[in-house]
């Protein structure tokens, strides 16, 4: 709760500045943290972004889900995995409001275990991303994302389809 308050002080204390463009070249890392279908516990993200044009952005990161299973209480989950893609910006808005779609690949190892921190089963699972984000570009340097993304996975052990809803800060390099 300190986090989304200090995140929207920031937002509203800083809106006379002027946002970052998207221009070919420009990096960026973006820390995210949210909630996802089978994740009654912790999702989060590290990713990073090349501009390889004013729409589209090269995406790569490594993510980590883990919590419980609804009908197993008495076992966890952990799913660490990586994630390339692309990026495509639909629309600008005031060079600070940005509605992007992202697809991509996904590959992970997805493991089980009991309340005694045993692995039951475990899997490499791998499939694809389709995903929408709003964007708010805070200043030069830091923006900050809210984005739904759909997973399907091949052979996972949880569910074949996972939806992520995930909220962020992008920091410009």
């Amino acid at each position: 709760m300190k986090n989304l308050i200090f995140i929207l002080i920031i937002l509203f204390s800083t809106s006379a500045l002027y946002g970052q463009r998207n221009i070919k070249g420009i990096n960026s890392i973006n820390l995210n943290y949210g909630l996802s279908k089978y994740s009654i516990g912790t999702y989060g993200s590290v990713e990073y972004s090349r501009y390889i044009g004013q729409r589209f952005t090269l995406d790569a990161g490594l993510n980590f889900e883990n919590g419980y299973i609804e009908d197993k209480a008495s076992l966890t989950f952990n799913l660490p995995y990586i994630n390339v893609g692309n990026s495509y910006n639909l629309f600008t808005l005031d060079n600070r409001h940005g509605l992007n779609i992202y697809y991509g690949g996904l590959l992970g190892i997805e493991y089980l275990t009991s309340q005694r921190n045993e692995i039951e089963k475990q899997t490499i699972v791998y499939g694809l991303k389709l995903g929408l984000s709003y964007g708010y570009l805070i200043n030069k340097k830091i923006g900050v994302s809210l984005s739904f993304e759909e997973n399907y996975w091949h052979k996972s052990l949880i569910g074949n389809w996972n939806y992520v809803l995930k909220g962020g800060v992008k920091i410009y390099l």
